[in-house]
């Protein structure tokens, strides 16, 4: 899905300690940071916003149900129009 609309996916896998440095480095250029969570509250948005990496917006979902691939598109096409 990420290279058809041609989109950069980075998914931080260590949280403590975030690896900041290598998280600005790797969203370095992006026109727009949205952060995708199974969580009602936005987490790991508010983790890396609290490390000065500005979170343009936020796809959430909070059914406890992942999302697929349709749903996710969907969002993240209504996101960047």
């Amino acid at each position: 899905m990420a290279e058809a609309l041609d989109l950069k996916v980075v998914q931080p896998l260590i949280l403590e300690p975030l690896p900041v440095n290598a998280l600005k480095k790797a969203l370095s250029g992006a026109d727009k940071i949205i952060d995708v969570e199974v969580n009602a509250t936005g987490q790991l948005a508010k983790l890396i916003s609290g490390h000065g990496i500005c979170i343009d917006d936020m796809i959430l979902r909070f059914d406890a149900r992942p999302f697929t691939v349709d749903v996710l598109l969907d969002n993240v096409k209504e996101v960047l129009s």
